[in-house]
């Protein structure tokens, strides 16, 4: 009859030469990676079952492939480049820049309920018909201000 401690020592034993056997195995598969390049791949699928080629491709101005770490690397250089040119002589530039600055935002509803606390303008809408309409009527009305302001009728 086996006692605790001995059975413990042979299953520390399994263990140690199990571990033994798995680094024996990577390393063989290790030393054949280094062979080959093209037996990496399928050896790298095989070991961890999940490999996928890498595309590297990326296309010049003129839609040609490129491959080469170099072109990549300048066609981004070229590309980073465009993004951040100014065309100040481009009427549309400047015609979208100016109406940027010229914009105010919209009205913000706390500024559609100050003005219904205000007495009623040329439009002599009474006041207590917003205060009936409660919050459903001011949030109307902030939407018809909004549509107004930005244009839309």
């Amino acid at each position: 009859m086996m006692t605790a401690t001995g059975g413990d020592s042979i299953n520390n034993m399994i263990i140690i030469k199990a571990k033994e056997d798995e680094q024996q195995f990577l390393e063989a598969k290790f030393e054949k990676m280094e062979k080959s390049n093209r037996k990496v791949f399928r050896l790298l699928k095989e070991i961890t079952g999940n490999w996928t080629a890498r595309l590297d491709v990326f296309n010049d101005k003129d839609s040609n492939s490129l491959t080469e770490e170099t072109e990549i690397k300048e066609r981004w250089v070229h590309y980073c480049k465009a993004l951040y040119e100014k065309n100040d002589h481009d009427p549309d530039t400047i015609r979208m820049v100016r109406d940027a600055e010229d914009r105010q935002p919209p009205p913000l509803r706390k500024e559609v309920v100050q003005a219904l606390k205000q007495p009623p303008g040329v439009e002599n809408i009474p006041i207590e018909i917003w205060k009936a309409a409660g919050e459903a009527g001011v949030d109307l009305l902030w939407l018809l201000c909004r549509k107004i302001w930005d244009g839309m009728e």
